[in-house]
């Protein structure tokens, strides 16, 4: 009887393996590890008087904190809730060893059928670490690199720009401890730890080279979730040793944030030229002053980056730099819903703003209406009037830029000349080493057949083989040759140095890669773009570049050849073009009318007279009356179907280029642009009293 099979006992995939050794729940932390953490020493110096808040200015715009900050909530509407919140505390610690609490009281969130299928799919999460001041208020974000250093709920330790699973996991209701250690004498010193429930749930983790003899203030971010944060005097959970927290921190240890909320913010306008570094004047008084808080579509768009959405890289020509495409799949996010949300709720947050909208800045019905959102009695309204020449400074910063982006296409092309040079090289020695190994085989070959009579076929073939394999070897000493000649002309070890020409020198602006407004937009409004003004609401006007009267006429400028060039896309047949056209299809149809009844109007003679002869009038020009060339033949007698259509191509475009001023009524618009022309749709005379149609973009 034949023994039974045996089923082979199953072997668990590599990948799946490898990550089941990575999930959180196989981070542990060994039990028989002494604890180097030791109880905190009595300490008779003066304690934190200041409470340990979060400052409305270092909170994400869909943070709602309680009274007294012991409880943060985010917004779950209008797409906000896909967005992380974040919030960074009033005091941060420089020396010493202090620790702060979070715990998730409640898990909040709504289905979105719009992002179901996508990955990565954002979830409920909750971050909770230290960052310094003036760092990314998304906690974990691996594009700020080693400004923060943070624990998050999946196990995962972010720092230095890497992610790292180094402790288990922590969820609702559970207390969750953040120790800080900076005490130069602990062998712990410069790490941070995590703690749950009083348990210590990851190895102390080292904190970034660029943290240390920083203050590092605590750090909060959260999805989906509500979460209660503790400060202290006294912990939540106590830990295996005594340990002081953040507001129990003495004095001399800590720093106050430089954010603090104050009674009156500032909101600012920079109204600029489109195209002419907007947003470059933008980013440049961010970063001289940090404290603003940019309200931008853009700004929204990296934020939901940060959050865990991908990048969208489709464009459409609608997308501006004003308006950018979202483009996640997510309805809440795509629909300008998030826009509305925090356009709605930073009015209510007393922080500084910078409102960063290229068009409604430019038009003042619309700057009228953003103003009014922003109360006069809570900010400071500015408008920042960005035209004319740039400042040398700006210019100079721009020239910069341009020199680092043309200095790096030089070293990408210069590497990659070299990476070419080095495979031909690689090639050229291997066409060597083929070289000898068949040199080494003839010879083996003549030294075998020495002595010996070869048929003549076998000759033949022979000598047929050696030909290919010199046809092969010419075409390898050619590239050794190429190899040679480039080697010659040996490429230099370091790239070329970059210089600006003179036309670049002379440029005030970077190229334009992506427009700030769509080409729609801005034929719809520029020609409603104007100078702010105080009346409008505005506490002052800063002119940053030229003066008042300058920067009028530059935008006077850029308006007037905008209307010589610019398209319509909105012109319709007006009460004018409807009755013109009426009456010259009556009047076409009266004239082929007669055509057809009679080619001569000439009346008769009467008893006794003789008929008078007139000769036709030969310069068309002189004729006054198409019906009457000069001896009563009308002027349309031999029309064919092609003349009755020339005509009525002549009444289109008499018609068209009228009705376009007059529906305009813009004397500085001079007529349609011959670029445009194909633009406006021009329909057969049958339909002519549509004429011209709304305009579709489509060429006729």
């Amino acid at each position: 009887m034949a023994p039974k099979a045996v089923a082979p006992k199953a072997v668990e995939p590599p990948a799946k393996k490898a990550k089941t050794e990575e999930a959180p729940e196989q981070v542990s932390v060994e039990e028989d590890a002494p604890e180097l953490e030791k109880s905190a020493p009595d300490d008779k110096r003066q304690r934190l008087a200041d409470e340990v808040t979060f400052p409305p200015n270092d909170c994400t715009l869909n943070v709602v904190p309680t009274s007294g900050g012991s409880v943060l909530m985010g917004l779950t509407d209008g797409g906000t809730q896909f967005l992380m919140a974040g919030a960074r505390a009033s005091v941060g610690v420089k020396k010493g060893r202090y620790m702060f609490e979070v715990k998730v009281l409640e898990t909040l969130w709504r289905h979105e059928p719009g992002y179901a299928g996508r990955t990565p799919q954002p979830k409920q999460t909750v971050r909770v670490g230290f960052s310094a001041a003036g760092s990314s208020l998304v906690l974990g974000d691996v594009a700020d690199g080693a400004n923060s250093a943070s624990f998050d709920s999946e196990g995962f330790f972010v720092a230095n720009g890497k992610k790292l699973m180094t402790s288990q996991r922590f969820t609702k209701g559970q207390v969750v401890g953040v120790l800080l250690n900076l005490d130069a004498k602990s062998p712990n010193s410069n790490t941070v730890s995590l703690f749950r429930d009083g348990q210590r749930i990851s190895k102390p983790q080292a904190l970034p080279e660029e943290l240390k003899d920083k203050a590092l203030f605590p750090h909060v971010s959260f999805r989906g979730m509500s979460v209660q944060v503790n400060f202290g005097p006294s912990p939540l959970q106590t830990l295996p040793f005594t340990c002081r927290t953040i507001q129990d921190a003495a004095k001399a240890d800590t720093e106050l944030s430089k954010v603090l909320a104050k009674d009156k913010c500032t909101v600012v306008f920079p109204v600029a030229v489109p195209d002419e570094a907007t947003f470059d004047f933008v980013d440049g008084f961010l970063k001289q002053n940090p404290q603003y808080t940019e309200l931008s579509d853009r700004k929204i768009q990296e934020w939901a980056t940060k959050s865990g959405f991908w990048k969208p890289t489709r464009r459409s020509l609608a997308h501006s730099n004003d308006k950018p495409e979202f483009g996640f799949g997510v309805q809440g996010m795509d629909d300008g819903s998030v826009s509305r949300v925090t356009g709605s709720v930073a009015p209510l947050l007393p922080r500084d703003y910078v409102f960063m909208e290229v068009k409604q800045n430019l038009v003042a019905e619309d700057r009228r209406a953003n103003l009014k959102k922003f109360s006069g009695h809570r900010f400071k309204r500015v408008a920042h009037v960005v035209m004319g020449k740039p400042s040398k400074e700006f210019v100079a910063g721009v020239h910069k830029a341009m020199l680092a982006s043309k200095q790096a296409r030089l070293n990408a092309e210069h590497q990659a000349k070299k990476l070419e040079r080095e495979r031909k090289k690689r090639q050229a020695a291997a066409a060597e080493v083929a070289k000898k190994a068949l040199e080494e085989k003839k010879k083996q070959v003549l030294e075998e057949a020495d002595g010996e009579v070869k048929k003549e076929e076998g000759a033949s073939a022979e000598k047929e083989e050696e030909e290919k394999e010199e046809a092969k070897e010419e075409s390898k000493e050619e590239a050794q040759e190429e190899v040679k000649k480039e080697d010659d002309e040996e490429v230099a070890e370091e790239p070329p140095v970059a210089e600006l020409t003179d036309e670049e020198k002379a440029a005030c602006f970077k190229p334009v890669i992506t427009s700030d407004l769509s080409s729609s937009v801005l034929a719809q409004s520029f020609a409603g773009f104007s100078i702010p003004e105080k009346s409008e609401g505005f506490d002052e006007i800063r002119f940053e570049w030229a003066g008042e009267a300058e920067a009028k006429q530059h935008l006077k400028s850029f308006v007037l050849k905008l209307k010589v060039s610019t398209r319509v896309d909105d012109l319709a047949p007006n009460e004018w073009f409807k009755t013109t056209s009426a009456e010259f299809e009556k009047r076409v149809a009266e004239l082929k009318q007669k055509a057809k009844i009679s080619p001569k109007f000439v009346a008769p003679p009467k008893e006794g007279e003789e008929a008078e002869k007139k000769e036709p009038i030969e310069d068309i020009a002189e004729i006054s009356d198409v019906c009457d060339v000069g001896d009563g033949t009308p002027l349309f007698k031999d029309f064919g179907f092609e003349d009755w259509a020339l005509l009525g191509l002549r009444c289109d475009l008499y018609l068209l280029s009228h009705m376009y001023s007059k529906v305009l009524d813009d004397p500085e618009r001079p007529g349609i642009h011959e670029s445009n022309l194909p633009f406006y749709p021009i329909m057969p005379s049958s339909s002519r009293s549509s004429l011209p149609r709304k305009c579709t973009g489509k060429k006729r």
